[in-house]
């Protein structure tokens, strides 16, 4: 009996999916739609045979984004796999790499709350990097797929950057990526969500099964992954690193402000 149960208890972990979060943000400034929310449910109708899939709703407001986060962790049997945050960006579908400690956008909050070079953490590093598998899973698509995607290396200074710091920064023992989707207002944009959720279903079992790396912060960094490929005759890999830059690359950044 007890053979048996445990036999019974291996085939259940065998058999046991995948646990991936997905977070989206409330809409914005009594907007009826956050295209955030449309697109986390069609990765999970075109995935939920292969995964568990959780959904978190992360309010638009600088103040309990974060704490709403955790507690969204906490009802969770287990700890996820993978967590994907996703926010509205411009019309492009961009993969962020980089997160700075900086709050600094006019773009008022859900409460009206505008923070203009603000520290996120006042004992925070100045930069994190995100830990998902992101070169591996980028690897997997075809040339024409990775060409209809951006590797970003500028997340921003409002809510999508305020709160995937936070997550790297108080959970870093978590896998966790974050994924600008095309805004409510593009051209096309069922067209453009169909396509995109295809694209990301492809890369989503890569993200989940292969390690957690974090992404180059620093130009030397950056030289090293480019000729480790060179000499691995790693391609795919010398095309996606070509396409980051370092921190310390980016003059335009304002370190004095981080100080």
């Amino acid at each position: 009996m007890i053979r048996l149960l445990l036999f019974i208890f291996l085939i259940q972990g065998l058999w046991a999916k995948p646990i991936v979060m997905l977070g989206y943000f409330t809409p914005f400034n009594q907007k009826k739609l956050n295209n955030s929310d449309t697109f986390t449910q069609e990765i999970i109708k075109k995935n939920e045979k292969d995964f568990q899939f959780i959904r978190c709703e992360i309010p638009s407001v600088y103040s309990t984004s974060y704490d709403v986060f955790r507690e969204c962790l906490k009802k969770m049997e287990g700890v996820p796999d993978l967590i994907l945050g996703f926010g509205e960006g411009d019309c492009d579908l961009k993969f962020e790499t980089i997160l700075k400690n900086l709050d600094d956008s006019d773009t008022a909050d859900n409460m009206g709350a505008v923070k203009r070079k603000e520290k996120i953490i006042s004992t925070g590093a100045d930069f994190i990097s995100l830990n998902y598998p992101l070169k591996e899973a980028y690897c997997q698509l075809d040339e024409k797929e990775q060409e209809s995607l951006v590797i970003s290396f500028l997340s921003g200074g409002f809510l999508c950057n305020h709160l995937a710091y936070q997550v790297r920064h108080f959970d870093e023992d978590l896998t966790a990526g974050f994924i600008h989707v095309p805004n409510h207002q593009c051209k096309d944009l069922v067209k453009k969500n169909m396509e995109n959720v295809a694209l990301i279903s492809k890369m989503l079992q890569t993200l989940v099964t292969a390690s957690p790396v974090d992404l180059p912060l620093y130009k030397s960094h950056l030289v090293l992954k480019r000729e480790q490929s060179k000499r691995e005759d790693d391609k795919c890999g010398e095309k996606f690193y070509k396409q980051i830059k370092g921190t310390d690359e980016l003059s335009f950044w304002p370190f004095s402000m981080l100080r």
